[in-house]
């Protein structure tokens, strides 16, 4: 059974299941405040700020989607968005 936030955001609850992860805040003078990795390294790195938390996954969900699309991943078949 999916919770709410699985059903918002496929593509974050997909790559975490699998070996990715995310991270979110830090200094936004470090680069991003929105990352996603996988073991090779980021594979996605937001902007420095974010005016909420929606936003900051809402962008993560975004550059997951789109790097997946450009990189041939489908997630076995599960759903994947590309906004």
């Amino acid at each position: 059974m999916s919770t709410e936030l699985e059903k918002k955001f496929p593509n974050i609850t997909n790559w975490i299941k699998g070996d990715g992860w995310i991270e979110v805040g830090g200094s936004p003078h470090e680069g991003g405040m929105a990352k996603a990795f996988d073991e090779g390294g980021c594979i996605f790195e937001g902007k420095s700020r974010y005016s909420s938390l929606d936003a900051i996954l809402k962008d993560i969900e975004r550059g997951i989607g789109e790097w997946c699309k450009e990189n041939g991943i489908d997630f076995q078949g599960k759903r994947m968005i590309s906004v």
